[in-house]
């Protein structure tokens, strides 16, 4: 007799294709959440315990694909959010949704920031780091417009994406050589990253 772990696929649904983007969010309650977008159309698949597709539930709030600069998602000890930004006009924001363990979408978009830029940009302007033990997120963006002068501007949120701190500050950098890599965040809040020199050779 040979004891051995269970495993449960989930069948393929109408909507999903080869190249479609998906995030696997995981459990919410009883349910286990997907987060599918396919031609510019998003939805949260909600799956039971067998993996049977319970529900595919639409998300409208998000902009139109050529605004929408990044998605991203936070999953704390007690919520689900869906964080994007996207530009509109000379103003990019930073906003969040909460996903319930329904997969549905009850409240209005929490905006987390602003940035104002004098140009239409196809990239991200925040970036987002998460603690290991899911109770804080920090959004931090850097002015690279100085090259050898960068300049920082974070926010450090708990797991209700209520503001905690923020901060500024600045960096020497050699325009030519230098590089920043491996940012992470702490569970007591410390942000921490890693400036290193490349020589020519």
């Amino acid at each position: 007799i040979l004891y051995a772990q269970h495993i449960t696929y989930a069948d393929i649904s109408k909507g999903d294709v080869e190249r479609m983007n998906f995030e696997i969010l995981g459990k919410s309650a009883d349910n286990y959440l997907v987060y599918k977008e396919v031609k510019d159309k998003h939805r949260i698949s909600v799956y039971d315990y067998s993996m049977e597709l319970r529900e595919d539930i639409p998300i409208t709030a998000l902009p139109k694909r050529d605004a929408l600069l990044d998605l991203t998602f936070f999953n704390s000890n007690n919520h689900n959010y869906l964080l994007y930004q996207y530009q509109e006009g000379d103003i990019v924001y930073l906003k969040a949704l909460t996903i319930e363990a329904n997969g549905r979408i009850l409240n209005e978009p929490v905006l987390l920031d602003t940035t104002m830029i004098a140009y239409k940009t196809d990239n991200k302007i925040y970036s987002i780091i998460t603690s290991n033990d899911e109770s804080k997120l920090l959004a931090f963006k850097i002015n690279k417009k100085d090259r050898s002068l960068f300049r920082f501007t974070t926010k450090l949120f708990n797991e209700e994406l209520q503001l905690i701190s923020e901060s500024r500050f600045s960096l020497p950098m050699e325009y030519k050589g230098d590089y920043l890599t491996g940012h992470s965040l702490t569970n007591n809040g410390d942000y921490a990253f890693v400036k290193y020199h490349r020589q020519p050779n």
